[in-house]
Formats: structure tokens, sequence, C-alpha cells
């Protein structure tokens, strides 16, 4: 039995000589797993089998319809070949099967602003970070949206809900200072500009506008 062991094993050691071959041989051995689907799917990718990727990511889905890890490396292999559409619809698939999956809210907002869905990607961000809340980068990117059209107060609000959670970087009282100075003036943001220029991160316009307000309050 050991003798006939080790010739089985010696016999199949082609197989492994490499990731592809190895998961090639798990489909074809175990043709309903849809894990192994998704690594040789994502195999394939990084080896620009784009065609033969996207169909073992169907066939993994076709497995295991809620498999959001598959929608999501599926979604991200659509984006890159700049097929919007088809990304934006493995996204969504994938948020509806983890709602939690911050990475595959903020990536779905990013195909929406490339398919000029600006909308779309706002309502995207929203959802995520009501679905995640914790993700610190999802709602940095949902308040600095905010921020760029004008909805200052609810800017503030989201980088004051990271800040009181101990997130440390410059960028958030910076930014918070902004949405304070639209609303009222220097004597609202000065504190938070202060802040953003003493970190040890702080960049030159973070200087620059707390030395501005600086100079209007002593005027």
């Amino acid at each position: 039995v050991v003798a006939a062991s080790v010739a089985v094993d010696w016999r199949r050691g082609a197989d492994w000589t490499s990731g592809i071959s190895l998961f090639e041989s798990a489909t074809a051995a175990v043709p309903r797993s849809a894990r192994a689907r998704l690594e040789l799917a994502s195999l394939y990718g990084r080896e620009g089998r784009t065609d033969e990727a996207i169909e073992q990511f169907q066939a993994a889905l076709a497995i295991k319809p809620d498999y959001a890890a598959a929608a999501y490396n599926m979604g991200n292999m659509f984006a890159r070949l700049g097929r919007h559409t088809d990304a934006t619809e493995a996204y969504r698939r994938a948020t509806r099967a983890n709602p939690r999956m911050s990475r595959a809210w903020k990536n779905l907002a990013i195909v929406l602003d490339l398919s000029r869905r600006p909308d779309d990607a706002l309502e995207a961000l929203e959802r995520g970070v009501e679905a995640a809340p914790s993700d610190p980068q999802l709602r940095v990117a949902l308040a600095d949206r905010l921020l760029g059209i004008g909805r200052d107060g609810e800017a503030e609000s989201h980088y004051g809900y990271l800040i009181e959670r101990g997130v440390d970087a410059p960028a958030l009282y910076y930014h918070r200072a902004i949405a304070r100075h639209r609303r009222g003036g220097c004597a609202a943001a000065i504190d938070d500009y202060r802040a953003a220029a003493r970190h040890r991160d702080a960049l030159e316009p973070m200087h620059v506008a707390l030395r501005g307000c600086e100079l209007e309050l002593s005027r």
C-alpha cells in the first residue's frame, strides 16, 4: 500500500508544479468547489488570461451565488478591463452578499464615478458607511465627497466621528476645519487648523491656513 501511494504521488507530481496546475487539478477533481474555482480564476487573472478567469469566477458564483469574494474579485477584473457596467453589477452583487464588505462599496463608488454617475457613487458610499460604520477609509471617502459638494455640516459630522474614535490623521482636522470655516469663519475653524498644523505629518497648506486665520483673528 505504501509503495502504491508513493507511486501515485510521483505520477501526480507534475500536477502541482504551479499554482495554476494545482487548482486546475483541484477543479477537475472537485468540480463543485467554489473556492477552488475562485483561486484558479485569480491565478488566471494574474497571468493575463482574462477570459478564462471570468469563466471561473462565473462558475464559482453558479455554484455559490452568494459568494461575495468571487463577485468582488470579478468586479476588480472587469474594472481593470474598463468594463464599468459589468464591474458595477459585480460589486453590487458582492455588497448584497456581504453588506459589510467595505472595499466593494468603495470600488463600486469608483466605477460609478468613472461611468459619470456621481449621485449613484455618493449613494454607494452612504450605504456603505451605513452597513460598515467602523471602516475609516470608507467614511473618509464619504466625508471628502460631501465636503467637495458643499454639504459641510454632514462632512464635519463624519470627520468628527473619526476624530472622536482616535483616528490620527492631520487631514481629518484640516478638512473639518474647512467645513467649519465655511460655516462659521476662522473663529469656528482655528482649533482644528492648529491641531492639523501641529501634527508631525502636517503639510504646508495646513500651516498656511492656520497663519491666515491667526492674522485675521488678530486684526
